[in-house]
């Protein structure tokens, strides 16, 4: 059944606290040296590693994903998207270790272990505005492989997968504001099923699905972050841009952080006009926090106006507390990249 919702409905039950301004700068100027007004309240970590840049100019990093090799954790792989030319596999150095030319992706997600064509795959599903589809590949440790697509609205934008109760998903989020979820069959060739929709009032783009649940997490660019019961069509404020805890348009890049010893559930989003990333308890009423930027050292530059993200907790050569990836749209040394962060929590 397909259940459509609507945020206008809920009514006007949340006021905008006070407004937090956002950094004006030019490109001129160097952003690693930028004095924050809120720097003394926000968490600065380093950046560890950096991706081999992206090949087309301007605006082409977007997103990546984090596939984990299931024997040999030094053998993880990070798929990232050149949103105006294909798909980088980048190794745990980020080395450039493969590049699929391929339409225009924007954003990239992965599930691995889900079960399609009667066996167990790692998928990498995508948005693609190229043709207005969800691209879908195959990873293992050679790369990835293209193995087919499915046609969504036109100029899909925000994209994840989500895995709940033995089913395979895929969300997709436009600049219209609308929100689509997608069941898979139980075969690639089979064309997935629109199972849930909303309309939210403004442009969408990061989502993350909590697989546990099967709650969504979505960021209205120009408003805030909410989070989505498909189930029930329960929607709830996590967060609204200019308010007490920080966050700024644009809401971007979100991913989740899983629970293990001694560290708690954590949703990451990034807040891109000011440079930083806020974190949330994944449970309502989803307690923020706290913020943090990815600061240079004497070898790697910081990472400004990121787009994408994604993170794991899963412990990884160099990274102890696990994996954050997040784009740069500022790199020093050349075009866009992606740098690479121990995930730290509380």
């Amino acid at each position: 059944m397909h259940m459509y919702f609507t945020k206008r409905s809920l009514g006007n039950f949340f006021l905008i606290s006070t407004a937090v301004a956002t950094l004006g700068c030019s490109e001129s100027v160097d952003r690693n040296k930028i004095e924050y007004a809120d720097t003394a309240n926000v968490l600065a970590y380093p950046a560890k590693v950096e991706t081999t840049p992206v090949v087309s100019s301007d605006d082409a990093a977007d997103d990546p994903t984090i596939w984990i090799h299931p024997n040999d954790k030094s053998k993880s792989l990070i798929v990232g998207t050149d949103k105006q030319k294909g798909l980088g596999v980048y190794d745990l150095q980020g080395q450039l270790v493969q590049f699929v030319e391929h339409g225009r992706p924007n954003n990239v997600d992965l599930r691995q272990r889900v079960s399609l064509d009667g066996e167990s795959v790692d998928l990498v599903a995508f948005s693609d505005r190229s043709d207005n589809t969800v691209g879908l590949a195959t990873i293992d440790e050679s790369g990835i492989t293209i193995v087919g697509s499915f046609g969504v609205k036109e100029e899909p934008y925000g994209f994840c997968l989500g895995q709940h109760t033995d089913q395979l998903f895929a969300i997709v989020t436009y600049k219209d504001g609308l929100l689509e979820q997608y069941k898979f069959g139980e075969y690639i060739k089979d064309t997935p099923s629109l199972v849930f929709s909303y309309q939210f009032d403004s442009q969408l783009e990061g989502c993350v699905m909590d697989d546990t649940n099967g709650r969504l997490f979505v960021g209205e660019e120009n408003h805030g972050v909410w989070a989505l019961n498909p189930s029930t069509g329960q929607v709830d404020l996590v967060d609204v841009i200019d308010g007490q805890n920080g966050i700024v348009a644009d809401v971007e890049g979100m991913d989740i952080y899983h629970a293990r010893a001694g560290n708690s559930g954590l949703l990451f989003v990034s807040s891109q006009g000011n440079d930083s990333f806020a974190t949330y308890a994944l449970e309502p009423p989803y307690r923020f926090v706290d913020r943090f930027r990815v600061n240079a050292t004497d070898a790697i530059d910081g990472a400004q106006e990121t787009d994408g993200l994604a993170v794991t907790s899963t412990p990884l050569p160099g990274f102890p507390s696990g994996l954050l990836v997040v784009q740069d749209g500022f790199n020093d040394d050349g075009m866009q990249n992606f740098k690479y962060v121990d995930a730290r929590t509380k």
